[in-house]
């Protein structure tokens, strides 16, 4: 199965360039299962000086994400379909202990939740991952062309009510090398951070940071860590699982 991104206008055009080869076929049979239309805040535009984004949540490239650089390069915008509806949320990209490039992406369970169903894997086949998606510097309206990777499959996740709200997911094909994805790192440590940072992209706006300075726990301190926000708090926990 194949998804695309959204586009503007009502009239598409659909193209099929055969590869070489004569195992694929140059007169295929294509089956389009659905179409889907945005008309709920998801809209296409040449400039993005009316922001989606809080008054906290500011440019990535601005001072406060001078630090943050390369690991902005692991957080990518989603579109996840869930039924009948698409959902925007953001995921990390995640190393592993071999580090060998296996493309595994953390994101929280809810964004796998409609209010009547959770993902399944032929949504997650067609989700979609825009990488690189930012304005192209501090305060800038211009955006740049992000890339996009089609599909995923679930791996392990815990939902809300367990405390929380995290799920893994693994790319359906390799990063492509001239992205320079950053797999950003984790610490299975028991230490509570006292202070961090939120890369993401809410509502689906160009790629933001929000930083924190305050720990907080909230429930059984083993369970629910976190940092206190202008926008809520934040918390971090890599969903059981055996990740190589």
């Amino acid at each position: 199965k194949f998804a695309t991104e959204f586009v503007a206008g009502d009239d598409i055009i659909l193209e099929y360039v055969a590869p070489e080869g004569d195992e694929f076929p140059q007169n295929p049979e294509i089956e389009i299962e659905e179409k889907r239309y945005g008309d709920n805040y998801l809209s296409i535009k040449d400039s993005y000086s009316e922001s989606l984004s809080g008054s906290c949540m500011v440019d990535i490239n601005c001072e406060e994400g001078e630090q943050w650089q390369d690991h902005k390069n692991g957080v990518v915008k989603m579109i996840i379909p869930i039924g009948t509806s698409s959902f925007l949320c953001t995921g990390s990209i995640l190393n592993n202990t071999k580090e060998d490039l296996k493309p595994y992406l953390l994101t929280a369970f809810h964004c796998l939740l409609s209010s009547k169903e959770q993902a399944s894997a032929s949504d997650l086949s067609q989700s979609q991952f825009f990488f690189r998606y930012e304005n192209t510097r501090c305060g800038s309206d211009i955006s740049t062309s992000p890339v996009s990777m089609i599909g995923c499959t679930y791996i392990a996740g815990v939902p809300l009510e367990n405390g929380v709200d995290g799920a893994l997911l693994l790319l359906n094909g390799k990063i492509p090398d001239n992205l320079n994805a950053y797999y950003n790192g984790w610490d299975r440590r028991n230490i509570a951070p006292q202070s961090g940072v939120c890369i993401h992209h809410p509502q689906g706006d160009v790629k933001k940071i929000s930083t924190c300075d305050q720990y907080q726990t909230l429930g059984n301190p083993d369970r629910r860590k976190g940092c206190r926000t202008d926008t809520g708090t934040l918390y971090s926990r890599v969903p059981p699982t055996d990740m190589e």
